[in-house]
């Protein structure tokens, strides 16, 4: 492939048959990240078999279909579309290699190996070697075959484990926010773990009643360490934990799909005690990735309405509640309404007695944001969007054209999963002083979307 303008990709996304974000890679950072959703829509909403390339505001999308999942590449640059419909081939054919097949299934059960191979054959949007034999001496995760009959999975995935201990991390880290202790210095002797949680979420409004289509939680085990003399650790999570929970999850357990484990975790007494023995370098590093389909309960609920109130006037109510319990509060939470794009004037009105939140339209993305500070738990916010439409808009194709709305949140201390730290201790002999331990759970939102 050569290594020009010609050749930036912005973004590689898998999308599965219902529109549900399956994979998805940012190289560049110079597109939004709602381009799966605009990708979905363009789809969902096309006469016939959607075209294989098009433009949306600027932005090139060209994608495959395979198995019912689409695998698109994005750029704002012109690209050569038979140049990336063949690196598209390429892509399906390398996964399919790896995994043994190419579906939903065995997409979801082996995204921490697929992105690996994506951090291996892009460098920064520049594609690099593809065929199978050329990247295969830097791949150290084991496929996940769909096929497979979970006997002793918890056995397996330790198996796993062990034979990826020479993989890096394999999420982006650019999703990964620096836990508290930047800047800290080594001469204090602390070590700071963070437990992220990433929801995904897309909800599908039906008959005015939010019905969940995809869920999904992305989790990993940050630590940080500045221990005087590189001590061991050891991190004991719960007891009751399942590593693929299907057929053998109980009622209250935690349970994880996937499992992978960095190569400083000493994994043999995971399986009876579920104890992590560490020996971690100097800095940051996460130990453990993880992730949860479908069990678990969603932190908020997005209720829209849409009321076409006469030919040419439109009002959007939306009600969020926030599912979780004290003494936890959602923080900066974002509610995005996209707009129809005939409207002539758009404005947004709050309950008398909001505190903390506002309001902010934005006229070049036509889209309405709505912004609350502090969230508390098991309360309920309002706010009304009234769109006057332009004279010759259709009020019908406008109220299509009203959505999917997302949400951005954080939640401080709180995790969906329930996967706790029991303790962290520090193994250290004949100091006179115990390094100080920091724990903190965060849950943030990566795609929390509804559809109207």
């Amino acid at each position: 492939m050569p290594r020009g303008e010609g050749a930036m990709i912005s973004q590689f996304f898998i999308v599965s048959p219902r529109g549900d974000t399956l994979i998805f890679k940012d190289y560049r950072g110079d597109v939004p990240r709602t381009t799966s959703e605009t990708f979905w829509r363009k789809v969902k909403f096309s006469q016939g078999e959607a075209p294989p390339v098009f433009c949306v505001e600027g932005i090139n999308y060209m994608a495959v279909k395979k198995s019912g999942m689409y695998l698109c590449i994005t750029s704002r640059y012109n690209l050569s579309p038979c140049m990336i419909l063949e690196l598209l081939e390429r892509l399906t054919r390398l996964i399919k290699d790896y995994c043994g097949m190419i579906n939903e299934d065995s997409v979801r059960r082996n995204f921490v190996l697929i992105y690996e191979l994506l951090d291996e054959i892009m460098d920064y949007g520049y594609p690099q070697a593809t065929a199978t034999e050329q990247v295969k001496v830097y791949i150290f995760n084991t496929p996940a075959m769909v096929a497979d009959n979970p006997i002793d999975f918890v056995a397996q995935k330790l198996e796993q484990a062990g034979l990826s201990l020479k993989s890096k991390t394999s999420v982006d880290a650019s999703a990964v926010r620096k836990p508290v202790g930047v800047g800290v210095a080594k001469g204090q002797n602390e070590v700071f773990l963070d437990v992220l949680e990433r929801v995904t979420i897309t909800f599908d409004n039906q008959a005015d009643v939010p019905r969940i289509v995809n869920s999904e939680i992305n989790g990993s085990i940050l630590l940080k360490s500045y221990l005087q003399g590189s001590p061991e650790i050891q991190l004991a999570l719960n007891e009751d934990l399942v590593i693929g929970s299907k057929g053998s999850a109980g009622y209250g357990r935690v349970c994880l799909d996937d499992v992978n484990f960095h190569e400083s975790c000493r994994v043999d007494q995971f399986e009876r005690e579920r104890v992590l023995l560490v020996h971690p370098p100097d800095g940051e590093v996460t130990l453990m990735n993880y992730r949860i389909a479908d069990n678990f309960a969603p932190p908020f609920k997005l209720f829209p309405f849409i009321d076409e109130q006469s030919a040419n006037r439109i009002e959007v109510t939306i009600k969020v509640k926030g599912e979780f319990r004290d003494p936890h509060f959602g923080s900066n939470v974002c509610v995005r309404i996209p707009l129809p794009e005939k409207l002539g004037s758009v404005s947004a009105q709050l309950p008398v007695d909001a505190v903390g939140e506002s309001t902010e339209y934005k006229g070049p993305e036509k889209c309405m944001y709505w912004f609350i500070k502090k969230f508390p738990a098991q309360s309920e916010h309002s706010m009304r969007t009234k769109i006057v439409l332009d004279s010759k808009a259709d009020i019908s194709a406008c109220s299509r054209e009203i959505g999917p709305m997302s949400l951005i949140f954080e939640i401080p201390m709180f995790n969906c999963s329930g996967l706790a730290v029991k303790y962290l201790r520090v193994n250290e002999s004949g100091r006179d002083t115990k390094p100080n331990r920091w724990v903190r759970y965060i849950t943030q939102s990566a795609s929390y979307v509804v559809r109207c």
